[in-house]
């Protein structure tokens, strides 16, 4: 996701890099056996909201704002599993 919010605002450039980079990951993530069900329902709600996104354009705001969203899931769902993401870096 990182990758992707810093494309922004090139939506085509961090819609590209989220399918390439991030999507198989996420759902792998999600699909995690260790994780609970409102963890996994979290992440791919999250990850639907931005999908979403992408397909009807609502601008660059929101699109980052429900990449830094879906970032803060994945994170918590990383950590519930004991596993640490890299942050963003600015």
């Amino acid at each position: 996701m990182c990758q992707a919010i810093a494309a922004l605002p090139d939506v085509a450039a961090a819609e590209r890099i989220f399918m390439n980079v991030a999507h198989a990951a996420l759902h792998l993530l999600a699909a995690d056996p260790r994780l609970d069900r409102s963890m996994s329902a979290g992440v791919l709600e999250t990850m639907q909201k931005v999908e979403a996104d992408f397909r009807h354009s609502p601008g660059v705001t929101v699109l980052a704002d429900d990449l830094a969203n879906l970032h803060a899931s994945a994170d918590s769902a990383l950590k519930a599993i004991g596993e640490d993401a890299p942050a963003c870096v600015a």
